[in-house]
């Protein structure tokens, strides 16, 4: 279902356009207005005219078999966008029956904004020219007059059925397991298990723009004032200098950037600590967590514990980002868990080794990372010198006297949470479908497909203004 989403999102790209009474500038002005230039959106998505036209190129060899038997084969497709609009243009193979072999068309259509159709967004596609043969084709031949009527863009578009994508989308992210090493007053390892999270997102908006395209997410529904039209006597030199006034934070000097609010990240956050009961496993190494000297009868006598080994298991009740500057950001981390541990030390002069159970927690304790990118991936490392106190209980009883172990150890954050690599965000491949069968109701049907691989070039990560950036290119 992934698979299918993201393909219908690309060819709403490509295949989109829907009659308004108002012009195609004014209702993207309009949509504008009304959502604050998409800046109140919890993932906003602005993709380049050359990244679309790389994944366009894609497209090539697409078979389309259609309900009447009319067989169908894209040879290219190119796009050229511009504010509000878009034109595309394809050269396709048609076979429209037994009678005749393969012709050559070359199709003109518009790109514009979607509706909205229930739970769906109708996207029909909408041709404006038909021409027959390659560019060089100098004369009338015997297969053009046959095939004349398909000459006429309103044939196509009568067979060409409108795509529809749902407004709910459902991605997964997978984090993998990873472990850290802690070296400070109680050294030990901490490894975390794999997550699968599946966000649940709303396909808000999809706006064409100058060179580039923009989509929208949610992750609940959210309604938007109507916005009345200021009347059709605008000119389009004002409609376009507003539509590029309103715009002017969706620039793009990179193949893709993705800008993701802090709410959608607390959100992730929020399911990733829900998922599991079981959320860290501690391995304990040697280390001292009590010392004290006391004045006794025979001169001063010195008292200690030393962790020798131990297990532990911790659910990580809350994570939750407080803030997101230009040089931080800072969570918020509350815990608890179990230790079985093995001690041995010195009471008063009597040695023991003992194997007593304990507990820690951590409250609401404050942890500043920062986010950067390395070798074309997100990492993610805490501030240099950044301390997490971890409160840690114990009662052993020695020689018929229990001790309380009661003590704050401060985790170096620095020395665990240290170039930890995010999963990709965006999945780096997906299915092709190289032929669809459109049966008698419309429906389309991926009949054979295959797996197309990119790669993110010149990844760059910006934290600001309470959200994460990432920009990137397409290799």
């Amino acid at each position: 279902m992934q698979h299918r989403i993201r393909f219908q999102l690309i060819i709403l790209l490509l295949l989109s356009s829907v009659a308004s009474a108002q012009s195609p500038l004014q209702k993207l002005r309009d949509q504008l207005v009304a959502t604050n230039g998409l800046r109140d959106h919890d993932v906003v998505a602005v993709l380049s005219q050359r990244a679309l036209n790389d994944t366009a190129a894609r497209m090539a060899g697409l078979e389309i078999t259609l309900s009447n038997g009319v067989a169908m084969k894209i040879n290219s497709v190119a796009l050229e966008l511009k504010p509000a609009v878009g034109l595309v243009n394809l050269s396709v193979e048609v076979n429209p029956s037994s009678k005749f072999k393969a012709a050559k068309f070359r199709l003109s259509g518009t790109l514009g904004s979607g509706e909205i159709r229930g739970a769906n967004l109708r996207l029909p596609f909408q041709l404006t020219n038909v021409a027959f043969g390659s560019e060089d084709t100098k004369s009338l031949s015997l297969l053009k007059i046959l095939l004349r009527d398909w000459l006429v863009p309103t044939k196509w578009n009568e067979v060409l059925p409108p795509l529809e994508v749902p407004l709910q989308l459902n991605p997964t992210v997978d984090i993998p397991a990873a472990t850290f090493e802690s070296n400070g007053d109680l050294p030990m390892t901490i490894a975390t298990p794999v997550y699968q999270l599946k966000i649940d997102f709303t396909l808000a908006a999809l706006a064409i723009l100058d060179g580039r395209a923009v989509i929208a997410l949610n992750l609940q529904p959210k309604s938007v004032p109507s916005q009345p039209s200021s009347g059709s006597n605008e000119d389009e030199a004002t409609l376009t200098n507003e539509i590029g006034r309103l715009t002017q934070h969706l620039a793009l000097n990179h193949d893709v950037r993705l800008r993701v609010r802090k709410n959608a990240i607390n959100d992730l956050l929020a399911k990733l600590a829900a998922a599991r009961e079981l959320d860290l496993t501690v391995k304990l190494k040697q280390g001292r967590v009590r010392a004290e000297e006391v004045d006794a009868l025979i001169g001063k006598i010195f008292n200690y514990t030393d962790v020798e080994s131990g297990d532990g298991k911790a659910d990580v009740a809350r994570l939750v980002v407080e803030d997101i500057s230009e040089t931080r950001v800072s969570v918020r981390l509350t815990g608890q868990g179990e230790l079985s541990t093995n001690v041995k030390g010195r009471e008063y002069g009597v040695p023991y080794s003992l194997s007593p159970r304990g507990y820690f927690t951590i409250n609401n304790e404050l942890l500043p990372l920062q986010i950067l990118s390395r070798n074309d991936r997100i990492v993610v490392r805490a501030v240099g010198g950044a301390i997490v106190p971890v409160r840690v209980t114990m009662t052993i009883d020695v020689i018929g006297r229990p001790i309380g172990l009661t003590r704050t150890v401060n985790l170096r954050a620095d020395e665990w949470l240290k170039d930890f690599e995010l999963p990709t965000i965006v999945s780096q491949e997906f299915q092709l479908p190289r032929q669809l069968a459109l049966g008698k109701n419309n429906e389309l049907t991926v009949v054979r497909s295959e797996i197309s691989r990119y790669t993110i070039v010149n990844l760059r990560v910006e934290t600001k203004d309470d959200a994460l950036e990432i920009l990137a290119d397409i290799g």
